[in-house]
């Protein structure tokens, strides 16, 4: 995998700006770049990238310029209406596994977490 990638990871860089190029895809089935607007310790570039996966904090993705990134109407306004809330874990403890009993016959679970 590692010779595939072209451009290594790079770490410490500010993201500014997303922009997804939507103007310039004529067939939904053309590549076309995403650019990143990069800021390194104040030196500014612009680079493109196959694919952009963001996964930073609301507060600096609210940071970023989006308005070019290419995001629907209800995502833009998650970015704007979500924060950061109180949380807390509930434990449920059964005296048995009444899921496997009866007419639900559960043998697989899963974990879940939000």
């Amino acid at each position: 995998m590692a010779e595939k990638i072209k451009q290594p990871v790079q770490f410490n860089n500010q993201v500014e700006a997303i922009n997804a190029n939507v103007e310039k895809r004529e067939n939904p089935k053309d590549y076309v770049p995403m650019t990143l607007a990069i800021n390194n310790k104040g030196k500014k570039t612009q680079k493109d990238y196959f694919a952009v996966f963001n996964s930073t904090t609301l507060g600096a993705l609210q940071r970023m310029d989006l308005k070019d990134a290419g995001l629907i109407w209800g995502t833009k306004q998650a970015i704007r209406s979500l924060g950061y809330g109180a949380s807390c874990k509930v434990a449920i403890k059964f005296k048995t596994a009444w899921w496997q009993q009866g007419d639900l016959d559960i043998k697989k679970g899963g974990i879940a977490r939000t």
